[in-house]
């Protein structure tokens, strides 16, 4: 099964990019007395967002993908490489299963030099940063361009990566299938991940409007994970996966559908993956989290 991975831009409100920038320097600290505590790294990374120009990634003409400098003329390309093996190989091990990709911005920095220093940056256990590129563990605070931010999913093959806006624009043409990886292009139109990948479908006695699902009977199915997006470009992927289901009614789940049975008129239902990613933590004001409320209406038949 080929592994997904879905590109989207911050340029969307609430943005996605913002809340990609807040993990990069906080952490959960139990300690605290609560787990879902935020505290600082001493080691920080310093983000300068913006470039003289924004980089345009497209399709690279040796590589997978490319964030090409568009005052570029031939014969003097100022391009980023990128492979989207690469992604998953600076993944392996990550703390919080996320990557940022990123240039040393340094004294007299140009555009080549910037071109030159780019690649990945990970966390290691006690806060200090792993620079891939060298191989080299950075104990101090350094400054970067952040091109991209990468999470993967823990069950799945499923690679979320949010765009710095300020720095890079999406070229048409980079959605398509690279060996066995496929990219896929998250517009301000199809929302967020919630959205595109973990709506549900349900019964046909059922209307669900906004937060709401409308019943009519004693029983309905609803199933997360079942969508156009999901069943063209990701069959079988979402299968069997770790669903959290809270309800006040019966349920009973078979693969990803949960049957639920009403004892009353009135209940609710929360269904939610966590990923084990600081998407599940963070990711609050993009909804680039995967979970569903609903309040749930039955309505007695004549």
């Amino acid at each position: 099964m080929k592994k997904l991975f879905i590109f989207q831009t911050g340029n969307s409100a609430p943005d996605p990019w913002d809340d990609s920038i807040s993990t990069a320097n906080v952490f959960i600290n139990g300690s605290l007395g609560n787990k879902f505590n935020p505290d600082q790294y001493p080691i920080r990374f310093n983000f300068f967002q913006k470039v003289d120009s924004r980089y345009v990634l497209g399709p690279g003409d040796t590589t997978d993908l490319s964030f090409n400098h568009p005052l570029s003329i031939p014969g003097n390309k100022v391009s980023i490489p990128l492979n989207l093996e690469d992604i998953v190989l600076a993944l392996k091990g990550a703390m919080g299963n996320q990557v940022i990709f990123g240039s040393y911005l340094l004294p007299n920095s140009s555009q080549i030099s910037v071109a030159e220093t780019a690649g990945f940056f990970t966390r290691l256990e006690g806060g200090a940063i792993l620079e891939h590129r060298t191989n080299k563990i950075v104990s101090e605070s350094i400054n970067i361009i952040p091109w991209f931010f990468c999470m993967k999913t823990n069950e799945v093959d499923l690679f979320y990566i949010t765009l710095n806006p300020h720095s890079v624009q999406i070229s048409s043409g980079i959605d398509n299938d690279y060996n066995e990886n496929r990219v896929f292009t998250l517009s301000n139109h199809l929302k967020n991940l919630n959205e595109l990948i973990f709506n549900p479908s349900s019964s046909r006695n059922t209307r669900i409007i906004n937060n709401q699902i409308i019943v009519k009977g004693d029983s309905f199915t609803i199933t997360p994970f079942d969508n156009w997006f999901v069943n063209t470009h990701a069959k079988e992927m979402f299968d069997n996966t770790s669903i959290k289901c809270q309800t006040n009614f019966e349920y009973v789940r078979t693969g990803n559908t949960f049957k639920i049975s009403l004892n009353g008129d009135v209940g609710y239902l929360y269904l939610r993956w966590n990923t084990g990613t600081n998407m599940d933590k963070i990711y609050n004001a993009s909804n680039n989290r995967f979970f569903k409320e609903y309040a749930i209406h039955a309505i007695k038949e004549k």
